[in-house]
């Protein structure tokens, strides 16, 4: 009986840690140009814009610390940033 019991607990174990979904960098990517895009039309010295800013940046260092160590998730997260922010610099221009 106890070697049931044992066996059944490494099992539930086993199937818990297995299975990690996978972070997906274009969609962190695509949460940090959501926010840096509210920063669009803000006056540079308004209060509201430091707040903003500082809170893009811990998304941005968040966001990549889940995808760190992951190359191929580190350069779909880098391009998507790269693209967002030429994005906005067209939109700018405009």
């Amino acid at each position: 009986m106890k070697k049931i019991t044992i066996i059944t607990i490494l099992s539930l174990v086993l199937f818990s840690c297995g299975g990690k979904k996978k972070t997906d960098g274009i969609a962190l990517a695509n949460e940090v140009c959501e926010c840096k895009q509210k920063l669009h039309g803000l006056s540079s010295s308004a209060p509201e814009t430091k707040k903003l800013r500082l809170e893009c940046s811990k998304i941005q260092g968040e966001n990549w610390g889940k995808i760190i160590r992951d190359k191929e998730q580190e350069d779909a997260f880098n391009k998507r940033v790269n693209e967002c922010t030429v994005e906005m610099i067209r939109n700018m221009s405009n």
